[in-house]
């Protein structure tokens, strides 16, 4: 669904067909286009999740146009991440066969040289390459995203703990922890507040299995004086900031 909430007393509207499943949505941080990434579900008639695919939305002025990169490999799911160039996408993939490998980590989709950036076209995009270690099953990294102003990488792994857990870096590109550095903080999904300087962080079991957990701020300089803002909650978003604020 889509409200305006410039105009007073709009109603929401509905951006996807009737019948089909969507998830993840992750609006373009731009406002040159109006484009969504997300994730198309399909379920089996138990109602088991079957297939997960990236899917772009291009939204117009009568609903959304929306067409998917089929990644037979792996299943796409829980967070998706824009760079604030628009010309890359990082996501979680799941090994498939779904549910038996127990391989997962960071995929990354980019935008094809001479292509527009926020590009809604599915042909305009590589396809999904997994950027993280995906070697020992049950270990890896389950989130991650740049920091807005490209100087950091916010990660959350269990490499190296029973459970997982942020990890940041000084180097956007080290996808592999070589030198990361791997805090105290609990974590199960990650993003960044405009301005870099605080990340919202879900808390969650061990194995990240809840489908609601804690949300906690945590300062970018200062791990360790985090705080709670919700005892449940997911998939947290900032409001974005304004340029020049």
């Amino acid at each position: 669904m889509l409200k305006d909430v410039t105009k007073k007393n709009s109603s929401a509207v509905a951006l996807s067909p009737e019948g089909r499943e969507f998830a993840d949505l992750a609006w373009a941080p731009t406002v040159d286009r109006n484009v969504l990434a997300m994730d198309e579900v399909t379920r089996d008639a138990d109602g088991n999740v079957t297939e997960s695919d990236l899917c772009l939305g291009d939204i117009k002025s009568d609903g959304m146009d929306i067409k998917c990169i089929t990644e037979p490999d792996f299943t796409v799911a829980r967070h998706l991440h824009w760079a604030t160039d628009g010309r890359s996408l990082l996501g979680t993939g799941l090994k498939n066969p779904l549910g038996e490998t127990g391989i997962f980590g960071i995929v990354r989709w980019k935008v094809k040289q001479g292509k527009t950036a926020f590009s809604a076209d599915p042909a305009d995009w590589s396809k999904g390459k997994f950027v993280t270690d995906i070697d020992t099953p049950n270990k890896g990294v389950l989130d991650a995203e740049i920091a807005p102003n490209g100087k950091q990488l916010a990660l959350v792994s269990n490499l190296g703990s029973s459970a997982f857990r942020l990890w940041l870096a000084d180097d956007v590109k080290d996808f592999a922890l070589s030198g990361a550095k791997q805090t105290a903080v609990r974590a199960c999904k990650v993003t960044w507040r405009g301005d870099s300087k605080e990340l919202l962080v879900v808390q969650g079991d061990e194995a990240c299995k809840e489908d609601e957990a804690v949300i906690s701020r945590i300062p970018a300089d200062d791990v360790r004086s985090g705080k709670e803002l919700t005892p449940s909650g997911d998939d947290p978003s900032y409001q974005p900031l304004t340029i020049g604020d």
